[in-house]
């Protein structure tokens, strides 16, 4: 990062390998926070939705990553305007 003149960089959680579990990402910033921030993910619709969101948020994390379908989410989601997401999109607002 040096070499190329990058102070700090966004790390995005690498869903189809964990999921929704961003702890390897969490222990990553922990070691580097003045370098690194991180990009989390998480199911708007779970129940935890919000603990979840303010336990990565709170790691140092700074994105939430939102994508409504791929390998580990086949076929189009439609929780983006679901209204129970909406505590999350308020959270991250």
């Amino acid at each position: 990062m040096d070499e190329a003149g990058v102070t700090k960089a966004a790390v995005v959680q690498a869903s189809t390998a964990y999921g929704h579990d961003s702890s390897y990402l969490a222990d990553a910033i922990a070691r580097f926070p003045d370098r690194l921030t991180g990009v989390f993910s998480i199911d708007p619709l779970a129940p935890n939705a919000i603990e979840e969101f303010k336990r990565w948020t709170g790691c140092g994390m700074t994105g939430l990553r939102v994508f409504t379908t791929g390998t580990t989410m086949p076929g189009q989601q439609t929780w983006l305007a679901d209204e129970a997401a909406y505590p999350v999109w308020q959270a991250a607002a």
